[in-house]
């Protein structure tokens, strides 16, 4: 755990493992705490994405972010053609670290870990933040995300199985 006194700290970026569900789970649980979603995702969720990019890793992935040998956050990335940018988009579908590790650094050098990894057929990186969640905001801001000119729609076609 951090001071108060927030400081920059080096993390790692890796896979997510099978080990690593039931910490996953919880953290996942933690972010729909924070910012409840309208689809009230549950463990169950969490479990048949895990097993989705662990059967089609060419669809995405979860990277774990650790500091000093202990899980401190998480990304889902999911990965995606699209004409318009004309290559591989990855949406950051969801981002959380534990509170006490924020302003830390953390999401900064993991978005650039992601640039700097990705594959080469990736152009673009795309993700969503809640309009009330300011910090996130100006850091995505910082980092060279900009607003898109097209809003977003969903309509649900169905519930996953």
């Amino acid at each position: 755990m951090l001071s108060n006194l927030k400081m920059t700290i080096s993390a790692t970026f890796r896979a997510a493992m099978p080990a690593d569900l039931p910490l996953l789970t919880d953290m996942v649980a933690s972010l729909y705490s924070e910012d409840p979603s309208p689809q009230n995702p549950g463990p169950e969720h969490t479990r048949r994405t895990f097993l989705e990019f662990e059967q089609h890793p060419e669809k995405g992935g979860i990277r774990l972010f650790e500091y000093e040998g202990a899980v401190i956050g998480y990304a889902i990335l999911v990965r995606f053609w699209s004409n318009e940018y004309g290559g591989d988009k990855i949406i950051v579908d969801e981002l959380f670290v534990l509170p006490d590790y924020r302003g830390s650094g953390i999401s900064t050098a993991f978005f650039k870990e992601l640039e700097a990894n990705s594959d080469p057929r990736s152009v673009a990186l795309e993700l969503e933040v809640t309009p009330g969640n300011a910090p996130a905001r100006r850091l995505y801001e910082r980092l060279g995300f900009r607003k898109a000119k097209n809003d977003y729609f969903v309509k649900r076609i169905r519930h996953g199985t």
